[in-house]
């Protein structure tokens, strides 16, 4: 297996790659996952988003991504994750963990503090996986600190769970968010 950054030439190259993965992930998960990125989601330009980036590659091909890209300077978010979604789930952990390991190699070099991610509240794998990876949930005043920083029109319910209330049918709007510390 070969881990690059996903640079917006390597997008660029292997976005049908991505885009497949990317329905084939939301295929299985449904709204555990949410409706599928289109074209425009993933080449949408974001603060490092082609230096935090990372691709994973498995006999040439793409075998998962995760978008990532920095807020308030020192702070990465990732904003979506998959593999291909054929692979026995120990496959799928291996290539994540992987994927974890370049982007915490880019992050460190750029002097980033820690990453957050949100994950839909029905999506209990991922919580399950984060945790045991030692992502921490955020309590209720960073979370809130997380929806200020980043801007969003988000509420928290309840200790751990953002509502997105313009969220659009098939997608999620409920989240738990992690943190990472580097």
């Amino acid at each position: 297996m070969k881990i690059s950054v996903l640079n917006k030439k390597l997008m660029l190259k292997h976005l049908d790659e991505i885009l497949k993965i990317e329905k084939d992930t939301s295929d299985l998960r449904g709204i555990a996952y949410g409706i599928p990125w289109i074209k425009d989601n993933f080449l949408i330009e974001r603060d490092m988003k082609w230096e935090l980036s990372t691709v994973a590659f498995e006999k040439g091909y793409v075998a998962g991504f995760i978008i990532t890209s920095c807020y308030e300077g020192d702070k990465a978010h990732v904003h979506r994750v998959a593999v291909t979604t054929s692979l026995p789930s120990y496959e799928k952990k291996r290539i994540l963990r992987s994927l974890y390991l370049k982007l915490d190699n880019e992050a460190n070099k750029k002097e980033i503090i820690y990453r957050t991610t949100s994950v839909p509240i029905d999506n209990i794998s991922t919580q399950k996986f984060n945790l045991q990876e030692g992502w921490i949930e955020m309590n209720k005043n960073e979370v809130e600190d997380f929806i200020r920083q980043k801007n969003l029109e988000l509420v928290v319910t309840d200790s751990n769970v953002m509502l997105d209330k313009f969220a659009l049918n098939g997608d999620p709007n409920k989240f738990k968010v992690f943190k990472y510390l580097y």
